[in-house]
């Protein structure tokens, strides 16, 4: 198979449910085509989606199947423990026939049907991990036969959740493709420039200055205290004209009141400002965007700075570090502000890697959140598996 050729791919789904899972599918069949796809798929079960799946590719489903003597057939080869043929029968049953270039699970819980796959020869498997799903919360609701399967025959393992899981079971990192959850909103296009001159004059920021953004909750675990440090380092300690927006200011009054109380005793009066939600677009003023949140494992941190193209610099924390692979951020050790106060230093200074860090960020996020990107680096994923 040559990289022009359509990628024969035999899909496996618990269901067809009404779920982020088959939805997933669903735009990954409309996004790529028939050009990039020749695919069939075999669900366990029906459900409301399958004839909207049927709309993309053969669709057949385990639980329709009836009687008759291919059926006795196959429960005879069974019962003799010749496991092979049997299954061999099961997928002429189920009309899989042909050459096989991979083979995609939609979620774990399909897992039962890798039985039916030929031993020898077997295609690679590709098996997408939803958000929430295969985790330490949430067990994959699967025998300890077919979790043995699932671990055994994967290729690849997609995860959208967190790893705990997956380390927990031993499955080796270069078998884990880290992906963030489908967003059909993502990518939307930033505010027009008369809307950032109207708020640069409002916050008169002056000519000239450097702009970092920060964004989170106004509370101690969301890092803002961290962030005008920052600030107060690189002004006070190295004489940067820098000026701090920080949007998520809709907290207590008491919390508000005493960051404000920070800010003016480190001199910082008109050089942090501190926004509400609504005020979202000035984080579009900025150089660069800095996370200094305390939760290692919050969920998506980077989405405010890679939605918008924005460099990215940061803690180091499973989350960030999941998405910062291959240059994708620049983080230092948790709570180094002097190591970050570096990198945003540096980066400042070089404009060419500023833009080149804006870049490799804004590609892995739309490889993880934006279609059709996300669907082309699924569709690699899935030819590259072996």
């Amino acid at each position: 198979m040559t990289s022009a050729d359509p990628l024969r791919l035999l899909v496996l789904l618990p269901d067809a449910a009404d779920d982020p899972a088959t939805q997933e599918l669903l735009g990954v069949l409309a996004d790529a085509g028939d050009d990039a796809l020749a695919a069939r798929a075999v669900a366990w079960d029906g459900g409301p989606r399958l004839a909207a799946l049927r709309g993309h590719l053969p669709v057949s489903v385990v639980a329709d199947l009836g009687g008759g003597p291919a059926a006795a057939l196959e429960r005879a080869l069974l019962r003799l423990g010749r496991r092979g043929a049997g299954f061999a029968v099961r997928r002429r049953r189920l009309g899989v026939r042909g050459a096989i270039d991979a083979v995609y699970l939609t979620s774990p819980r399909a897992a039962p049907l890798l039985r039916f796959l030929p031993e020898r020869a077997r295609p690679p498997v590709v098996v997408m991990v939803p958000l929430g799903e295969m985790t330490q919360a949430e067990h994959e609701p699967l025998s300890d036969e077919d979790r043995d399967l699932l671990l055994r025959t994967t290729d690849r393992f997609v995860v959208a959740s967190l790893l705990d899981r997956l380390e927990r079971l031993g499955v080796p990192s270069d078998r884990i493709v880290r992906i963030g959850a489908p967003d059909d909103g993502a990518g939307a296009p930033g505010p027009d420039p008369a809307r950032l001159a109207e708020l640069r004059g409002r916050l008169a920021v002056p000519e000239g200055a450097d702009v970092l953004a920060g964004s989170g909750p106004l509370v101690w675990r969301g890092g803002a205290d961290l962030f005008v440090r920052l600030l107060w380092m690189l002004r006070a300690r190295r004489g940067r004209d820098v000026v701090g927006v920080w949007v998520g200011a809709d907290a207590d009054p008491l919390e508000r009141r005493q960051l404000e109380h920070d800010i003016a005793h480190m001199d910082l009066a008109g050089r942090v400002h501190l926004l509400a939600d609504d005020d979202a677009d000035a984080l579009s003023m900025a150089d660069l965007h800095v996370v200094t949140s305390r939760e290692v494992d919050a969920p998506e941190p980077y989405r405010p700075a890679a939605e918008r193209g924005q460099g990215l610099v940061g803690f180091r924390t499973d989350v960030l570090d999941r998405f910062a692979t291959d240059g994708a951020g620049e983080l230092v050790e948790f709570l180094d502000l002097e190591r970050l106060a570096d990198a945003v230093e540096r980066l400042l200074d070089d404009a060419a890697a500023r833009t080149a860090l804006a870049g490799r960020v804004r590609a892995r996020f739309e490889e993880w959140h934006v279609p059709p990107a996300r669907t082309r680096f699924l569709l690699q994923t899935l030819r590259s598996a072996r």
